[in-house]
């Protein structure tokens, strides 16, 4: 028996229900957060926190007021101890609560926790070979481009195009032909002795593992936009989240790419997170 963790408490998958007419089915009224654990640790929850106060706060709403970093670690390691989980992948999905037509009727959200298995207990470089872009599949820039939106029909659509093309994974740009994201990561380079990445004014998701490689290592990182012409130069393309770390593309269009420096950083990053 698997089981869920829905507004604190903890039930059976199986029995867990929402109402069908709820705000997240009827108007993608909520967001997402997507976390790690690896052995029973959380290394990146505050960051995770952080990121779900400024959406909350983005979208107009509020969170219980128990609803802290600490309430959050206590509440995943509860699930996951009755999942028999200690390497997990780990959703929190948050959908406003209340009716109302588009205009809501309350600004509280309510919450569901999620774990799935996790095959590896510290991150590890993986190697992406299939990844393109279609030019004219240009992802929109706004406010709310950073975050984990519900309405995800852009990735949905996204990984539908790159299946077809026979693609792992895509690189989406914006209406300025600069590179804002992938479907499910943010983009870096490395570029002789510069590690650069768009800026989330470019329109990408305002990743976590993002943010941590910018915080931990700020002597080498550096925010820039980037042309596809940049990607071509590079010589190592990654693609970054919280769940995977550093993904190192081996080849983009022809070019083929090391992957020296993605090594050398996911060391660095398992030795801050589980010492």
């Amino acid at each position: 028996m698997q089981f869920i963790n829905y507004n604190g408490t903890l039930m059976s998958e199986a029995d867990a229900a929402l109402p069908f007419f709820n705000r997240g089915l009827l108007y993608g009224d909520g967001f997402f957060e997507t976390l790690v654990m690896m052995q029973g640790k959380i290394p990146l929850i505050y960051l995770h926190m952080q990121r779900i106060a400024f959406t909350v706060s983005l979208l107009r709403g509020e969170l219980p007021v128990d609803f802290t970093a600490e309430k959050l670690s206590a509440s995943i390691h509860d699930l996951a101890t009755a999942n028999g989980l200690t390497n997990a992948r780990i959703r929190v999905h948050f959908i406003r609560s209340g009716a109302g037509l588009y205009l809501p009727n309350q600004r509280t959200f309510d919450y569901v926790i999620q774990t799935n298995p996790l095959d590896r207990n510290t991150f590890q470089v993986s190697s992406i070979s299939g990844i393109g872009v279609i030019p004219d599949f240009v992802k929109p820039v706004s406010a709310l481009s950073q975050i984990k939106s519900s309405s995800a029909q852009w990735y949905v659509l996204g990984a539908q195009l790159a299946q077809e093309k026979g693609w792992e994974e895509m690189l989406l740009l914006n209406s300025n032909g600069f590179v804002a994201e992938a479907l499910s990561s943010n983009v870096f380079i490395v570029k002789g002795d510069k590690i650069l990445t768009p800026p989330i004014a470019d329109g990408g998701v305002d990743g976590v593992m993002r943010k941590f490689l910018l915080q931990n290592f700020p002597e080498v990182m550096e925010e820039r936009s980037l042309a596809l012409e940049d990607i071509l130069q590079a010589d190592e393309l990654w693609l970054t989240n919280a769940v995977r770390g550093l993904q190192s593309v081996t080849n983009f269009e022809g070019k083929v790419y090391g992957n020296k420096k993605a090594v050398e950083l996911t060391a660095s990053l398992n030795q801050i997170c589980f010492g």
